[in-house]
C-alpha cells in the first residue's frame, strides 16, 4: 500500500492539519461564540481531505478524471438552471435562476468555474491530434462555454463577469497583447457601467471588507474567533456608525450580512494571523503546484478564488468539498517525508476514527436543527421544554434563537427571553435582536434599558426606522412629551431607501404624536 501510496506526506497534508488542529484548538480554548456546526463542518472537509488523498494515492487517479468530474457539477448545475428558467421553480422568488442554491450569488460561482474549466480544456484539446473522444469534448466544452455565459448574463453576476473575463485574458495573452489598449479602455469603461448598474450594493461591499479589515486589525493573532464573525460585525457598525459623517454618507448602503464578501478577509478576521496564514499558504502551494500538472484543475481553483474576493462562495458546502477536492490533487506534489506502510495504517486508521466520530457527533446537531424548525413561529408554552432541549445544538442559528425569544416573550418571560436574545447577538448582526430585547424590557417597564436597546439597535443601522418608533412609543408610555416630539420629528425627517405601508403607518403615527 506504501509503494502505491507513493511514500508521500507533502507539506501541504501537514498545513491542512495543523489547520484543522488550530481550528479546534481555537475555538476549544477561547470560545468567543457558538460555532458547533461549524467546527463539526472543519472536521467533515479535514476527514473528506484524508480520505480523498488515501484513494489518490492508492490508484493514482488521472488530473483529468478529477478534472471532468468537476466538470460535470458545472453541467450539473447549468442543467438546473435552465429547467428552472422553464419550470419557474427557482429557489427565490425574485430571481429567475437559483440552481440547488437560494440565490444566484452562489449559483453563478460554479458556471463562471465550469466555463473557465472548459475554457482550458479546449485550449489543451486544440493542441492535440483530432481524434474521435477530443472532438467530443470539444462538443461538451463548447457548449458549457457557450450556455454558460449565457446564463451568466440571466445571472448578471459582476463577479462571475470578472472571472471569465480575466481567464479569458489569462489563456489567449499571446493573441491579445497588441489590442491592450483597446482591451483595457473597454475594461475601465465596463466597470464604470457595471458600477453604476449596482451602484449601492457595490458601496454595501466597500462598507462590509472596511469593517471586516477593522475588525481584523483590532483582533490581528487570533481573530474573533470561529462563527464569530456576524456578531462582531454588528459590534463594529455600531462604533463605525458613532461618527455623524458616517451615517450621513454610508448609513443607506450598510446591511444585515452573514458573510464579508471575501472569503479571504473573513478567514482573516474570525481566524487571524495564524489562520490566515496557513490557509493562504496551503492556496499558494496547491496552486503551484496545478500550474505544474493541470491547467483546467488550476483554471477552476483560480476561478473560484477569484469570485471569493468578491462574494463567499467558500461559506457554501458544495463549493467547500469542491475546494478540498482541488486541494488534495494539488497536495500530491513533492513529498516532505517518506510514508511507511505502518504510518499508512495509522493515517486510515485516523481516517476511520473521524468518519465514525463526526457521524456521531453529526447526527444529533442535524437532527435538532430540523426538528427545531417543525414548530418555527409557535408560541405556545408547551414548546418552551423542548426548545430549551434544543438549544445546546441550535445556539449557533440565529433564526431558531428569535423565534425561541419571542415564544418566551409571548409567554411573559421576558428575562429569559432576553438571556436568549444575548446569545442571538453573538451570532447575529441584526438589530431586531435588540428591538426584541427593549420590547422585554418595556414590558417589565424597565423603559430606561429599553431605550438603550432602541438607541443600539437604530445606530447600528440607522437605515431602520422601527428602532425609532419603539423608542417613540416608549416615550410616550413613560409621559416624557418633549423627548418624544423630538423622536417624532426625527421619524418624520427620516428618508427610507424604500418605502413600504409599514412606514408610511410609522410616519402617521410620529405626525400625530409630534402635533
Amino acid at each position: 500500500m506504501a509503494n502505491k501510496f507513493g511514500g508521500k506526506i507533502s507539506i501541504v497534508d501537514i498545513l491542512m492539519f495543523t489547520w484543522w488542529g488550530y481550528a479546534l484548538l481555537r475555538t476549544y480554548c477561547l470560545p468567543d461564540a457558538p460555532c458547533y456546526g461549524e467546527i463539526l463542518t472543519y472536521s467533515y472537509l479535514f476527514t473528506l481531505y484524508i480520505v480523498v488523498r488515501l484513494v489518490d494515492g492508492c490508484f493514482s487517479i488521472p488530473n483529468k478524471i478529477y478534472a471532468w468530474g468537476i466538470l460535470g457539477y458545472a453541467g450539473y448545475q447549468l442543467f438546473w438552471g435552465y429547467y428552472q428558467l422553464y419550470s419557474g421553480t427557482s429557489h427565490h422568488y425574485l430571481y429567475p435562476v437559483t440552481g440547488t442554491f437560494n440565490n444566484p450569488g452562489p449559483y453563478s460561482a460554479g458556471i463562471a468555474m465550469g466555463v473557465v474549466m472548459a475554457l482550458a480544456n479546449l485550449k489543451q484539446i486544440q493542441d492535440k491530434s483530432t481524434a474521435l473522444t477530443e472532438k467530443i469534448e470539444k462538443a461538451i466544452c463548447w457548449g458549457m462555454i457557450i450556455f454558460g455565459c449565457l446564463m451568466l448574463a440571466i445571472t448578471f453576476s459582476r463577479s462571475a463577469f470578472v472571472v471569465v473575463a480575466m481567464m479569458f485574458l489569462c489563456t489567449y495573452r499571446k493573441y491579445l497583447w497588441k489590442y491592450r489598449w483597446v482591451l483595457a479602455f473597454s475594461a475601465v469603461t465596463l466597470a464604470v457601467i457595471l458600477l453604476c448598474l449596482k451602484w449601492g450594493s457595490a458601496i454595501g461591499r466597500i462598507i462590509i471588507w472596511w469593517q471586516t479589515l477593522a475588525m481584523w486589525l483590532e483582533h490581528p493573532l487570533l481573530g474573533v474567533g470561529i462563527g464569530g464573525f456576524a456578531g462582531e460585525y454588528g459590534n463594529q457598525l455600531y462604533r463605525f456608525f458613532n461618527d455623524a459623517s458616517h451615517i450621513a454618507l454610508f448609513s443607506n448602503y450598510a446591511d444585515v450580512t452573514e458573510f464579508a464578501f471575501c472569503d479571504g478577509l473573513q478567514i482573516g478576521a474570525e481566524q487571524g494571523i495564524l489562520g490566515a496564514t496557513l490557509c493562504y499558504a496551503i492556496i499558494v502551494l496547491v496552486t503551484k503546484e496545478l500550474y505544474e500538472k493541470s491547467s483546467t484543475l488550476l483554471y477552476g481553483l483560480v476561478a473560484l478564488l477569484i469570485f471569493s474576493l468578491f462574494s463567499y462562495p467558500f461559506q457554501m458546502l458544495p463549493y467547500r468539498i469542491l475546494g478540498i477536492l482541488f486541494v488534495a490533487k494539488g497536495a500530491s506534489g513533492k513529498k516532505l517525508f517518506s510514508a511507511n506502510p505502518w504510518l499508512v495504517g495509522v493515517i486510515g486508521g485516523i481516517s476511520m476514527v473521524l468518519i465514525f466520530g463526526c457521524r456521531k457527533l453529526g447526527t444529533p446537531y442535524i437532527k435538532a436543527h430540523k426538528e427545531s424548525k417543525m414548530w418555527a413561529g409557535v408560541f405556545h408554552s408547551s414548546f418552551i421544554p423542548d426548545d430549551y432541549r434544543l438549544l445546546p445544538y441550535c445556539n449557533d442559528d440565529k433564526q431558531f434563537l428569535f423565534s425561541f425569544a419571542k415564544l418566551l416573550q409571548a409567554n411573559k418571560r421576558y428575562l429569559d427571553s432576553n438571556a436568549i436574545l444575548r446569545q442571538g447577538i453573538k451570532v447575529s448582526n441584526d438589530p431586531m435582536f435588540w428591538v426584541l430585547m427593549g420590547n422585554n424590557y418595556r414590558q417589565m417597564v424597565l423603559y430606561d434599558d429599553a431605550i438603550k436597546c432602541y438607541d443600539i439597535a437604530f445606530q447600528r443601522l440607522p437605515n431602520r426606522l422601527y428602532p425609532l418608533y419603539q423608542k417613540m412609543i416608549t416615550l410616550k408610555e413613560m409621559g416624557d412629551t418633549n423627548r418624544m416630539r423630538s423622536v417624532a420629528q426625527q421619524i418624520l425627517e427620516f428618508h427610507p431607501k424604500i418605502s413600504s405601508p409599514a412606514i408610511e403607518e410609522m410616519k402617521k403615527n410620529a405626525q400625530e404624536a409630534a402635533f
